[in-house]
């Protein structure tokens, strides 16, 4: 989802709470995220635009208008 927004890893870490080695191995499948890690890197990405489909076809998107503009 972060790359839908162009976002680096270390972009998404500190508005996340997370630290970018940390997200790094959540990415390759090393680490888990907690309840709240995952609720708060969730909010962050959404409230830059990204709509998470969790229909038949789970996946994400970017939105169609536009995020506010106090987006991180």
């Amino acid at each position: 989802a972060r790359k839908l927004l162009g976002w680096s890893r270390d972009r998404l870490a500190g508005w996340g709470g997370l630290s970018s080695t940390h997200l790094a191995r959540v990415e390759a499948g090393e680490r888990e995220l907690t309840r709240d890690q995952l609720e708060l890197v969730r909010q962050t990405l959404e409230t830059a635009g990204v709509e998470f489909t969790d229909r038949e076809a789970p996946g994400v998107r970017l939105r169609a208008t536009p995020a506010p503009a106090d987006v991180p």
